[in-house]
């Protein structure tokens, strides 16, 4: 099991291996960061933990509320770790999204590339 180490000892699984957060999920997950207004920081503490050490959807990901959402409570906390654990999240999933997309330009290139092989072919006497 591969693992990403935090700043505060915790260690994160690797992506492929996290649990996958879509749309409802995370919709639940930031209704539950609202409710924990005037409570204990340790709750939101453990909703953000485990949505830092899950992985978002394709969907989620492409939606992109998630990012101003994260944002959001970063800003409105007056909790330090809280805040330091929305950003986390938000540089985990920006990162996860910075790479898929990445992934979808190289398959692109390479079908392009094929392409071109074909045409050459046929080109060929």
């Amino acid at each position: 099991l591969e693992t990403q180490e935090l700043s505060d000892h915790e260690t994160l699984p690797d992506a492929e291996e996290a649990v996958e957060v879509d749309n409802w999920g995370f919709q639940v997950a930031l209704n539950e960061l609202r409710d924990c207004a005037g409570r204990p920081p340790s709750d939101a503490i453990a909703i953000l933990t485990a949505l830092l050490s899950s992985r978002p959807s394709d969907e989620l990901l492409s939606f992109g509320a998630w990012e101003a959402a994260l944002g959001a409570h970063e800003r409105m906390t007056s909790n330090r770790r809280v805040a330091r654990l929305a950003r986390k999240v938000k540089e985990r999933w920006k990162a996860m999204d910075d790479a898929k997309k990445e992934q979808m330009l190289y398959r692109k290139a390479l079908m392009a590339i094929e392409q071109l092989k074909t045409l050459g072919d046929d080109n060929v006497p």
